[in-house]
């Protein structure tokens, strides 16, 4: 199934770190191989619904290499995107910005986030919910960093994310 489906279905609020985790490992991975995905959104990451959950990053299909210099109109899915447009193609602050995203959705109540059909709704609907009572502040650092109060610092990567992914606390849904 994918993330989307397990958010919406069989979400368990103590499994979420891992599977976060394991999609850092993924992107850490195409990273690696030169790649950066420019899609990612919980319904391109999938997982098994036995034990071990094991995750897997899938549609490729908008990855460009890491060594892209050009700004195309090429975009990926609304919610999921910066819209920073200074950022070169090839730049992997486009899946840093997106993995923030779908973490802090994995906090949302169901479906609090799906549907979102700009990018500045999804900012909006993510500094609404970090608003909320009982956010885990690291969520929230996370959060406002990366997406909500963004000023161009490169400092945060995925092993910091995934750092900070590790000492969340996901409410109960």
């Amino acid at each position: 199934m994918d993330l989307r489906t397990y958010l919406q279905k069989h979400r368990d609020h103590r499994k979420l770190n891992d599977i976060l985790l394991q999609v850092v490992t993924g992107l850490k991975e195409l990273h690696d191989l030169g790649f950066v995905h420019r899609d990612l959104k919980p319904e391109n990451i999938v997982l098994n619904s036995c034990r071990p959950i094991k995750v897997a990053l899938i549609d490729f299909d908008r990855s460009l290499p890491i060594t892209a210099a050009c700004h195309t109109e090429e975009r990926g899915t609304p919610g999921y995107e910066p819209e920073y447009y200074r950022w070169q193609d090839g730049n992997v602050l486009w899946d840093l910005w997106a993995l923030v995203a779908i973490v802090v959705e994995c906090d949302m109540k169901i479906d609090e986030y799906k549907g979102v059909k700009t990018t500045k709704a999804g900012e909006a609907a993510i500094a609404k919910h970090l608003g909320q009572k009982g956010v885990c502040k690291h969520l929230a650092q996370l959060a406002n960093k990366m997406i909500v109060k963004y000023d161009g610092d490169q400092s945060f990567t995925l092993d910091d994310i995934g750092e900070i992914i590790k000492e969340i606390r996901f409410t109960k849904n």
